[in-house]
């Protein structure tokens, strides 16, 4: 997992699924979160509705994208998460972030999470979610975000890894000089841990301290040795 994650916390090329103009939308934030963080890298926004999206060239599918993806944010509903995720798997995209819950208004056998993390691990994807507020690589300028948050956000020595995406956000917003170099909110962990997440962070220079706001140890033996 260590390879697939780090090519997903520290991507250089984002792709923005469900990527919208319509101000105050996922789609809008997560291509304005992108682009307020810094990103250097390659942006490609996916919507067969639009031909352009914030300056970068929209493109109708995954497929169309013409160069590799470290990183697809998933910003939509549940009804289409399987077709994208599959898409993102056929794509050999390298991680994904899901902010949709992943729960079906008629569960089926096998639940929609289950199948999201076969396709995850059959193609060899981290995720981060479902369910989640998605990530803040502080060091690589890589907001991956659907979410409003601070344009002022800066570099710090603390990584920050919560299940809470309410916890998530109010760090991020805290006036005390809390900074941070990574920020994680994991979400249903469905096949990324905050052990895994830990792990990454540890071998951060930056990291000075790790702070933890969980409600499930999926890891025990892998967290201890963290």
């Amino acid at each position: 997992m260590s390879g697939t994650l780090n090519r997903m916390l520290e991507a250089r090329s984002v792709a923005v699924v469900g990527a919208s103009p319509r101000p105050g939308s996922a789609g809008d934030q997560m291509m304005r979160q992108l682009i307020a963080g810094g990103f250097g890298g390659s942006i490609a926004p996916v919507n067969p509705k639009y031909e352009d999206v914030h300056g970068h060239k929209c493109f109708p599918a995954l497929a169309d994208v013409p160069f590799d993806v470290d990183l697809a944010l998933l910003g939509v509903p549940n009804a289409v998460l399987e077709e994208q995720m599959r898409a993102a798997a056929t794509a050999e995209v390298g991680g994904v972030v899901i902010f949709a819950s992943g729960l079906e208004d008629q569960p089926s056998d096998p639940p929609l999470l289950d199948r999201l993390r076969t396709i995850a691990n059959d193609a060899g994807m981290a995720v981060c979610g479902g369910n989640c507020m998605g990530f803040v690589n502080f060091e690589h300028k890589l907001r991956a975000l659907a979410f409003e948050e601070p344009e002022d956000l800066k570099l710090g020595p603390i990584a920050w890894i919560t299940h809470s995406g309410s916890a998530f956000s109010a760090l991020l917003h805290n006036r005390r000089g809390l900074r941070f170099n990574v920020a994680v909110s994991a979400g249903q962990e469905l096949n990324t841990t905050a052990t895994d997440y830990m792990t990454y962070t540890l071998e951060r220079p930056t990291t000075e301290a790790i702070a933890l706001y969980l409600e499930a140890v999926r890891d025990p033996e892998g967290f201890v040795a963290a």
